[in-house]
């Protein structure tokens, strides 16, 4: 829902392991604006000959664009598959809100990994 390159991200983080074959994580994000005049950049890649896929919404002049809560988990199922978790939650701030008054966004997904 952003791109890194005009924001300000200021987290905290936890990691730990529980036993040898998983591993836990927890971030919590403050994402700001680098400037109250800048703009909300999303970007999804070339997608025809007229157009390079970068959106830009303006912020209505504040800085506080969201907070973005996370959790992970990667899990050995064996020597050769690994499972991993994720789920995370946005909640808009003053930018968001100014353009989707119902602010929040989430996304989770379970990826299985096996080498070869």
């Amino acid at each position: 829902f952003f791109t890194e390159a005009n924001l300000e991200d200021t987290f905290i983080s936890a990691s730990w392991k529980a036993g040898s074959k998983v591993s836990l994580r927890a971030d919590y994000h403050w994402l700001r604006l680098a400037k109250a005049n800048d703009l909300w950049y999303q970007a999804g890649g070339p997608f025809n000959s007229t157009a390079f896929g970068l959106l830009g919404r303006p912020s209505g002049g504040s800085r506080n664009f969201a907070d973005l809560a996370d959790l992970s988990a990667d899990i050995a199922l064996n020597k050769t598959t690994m499972a991993s978790l994720y789920f995370g939650q946005m909640l808009g701030q003053t930018v968001v809100k100014s353009i989707y008054p119902d602010s929040r966004g989430s996304l989770g997904y379970l990826e299985i990994t096996r080498k070869f």
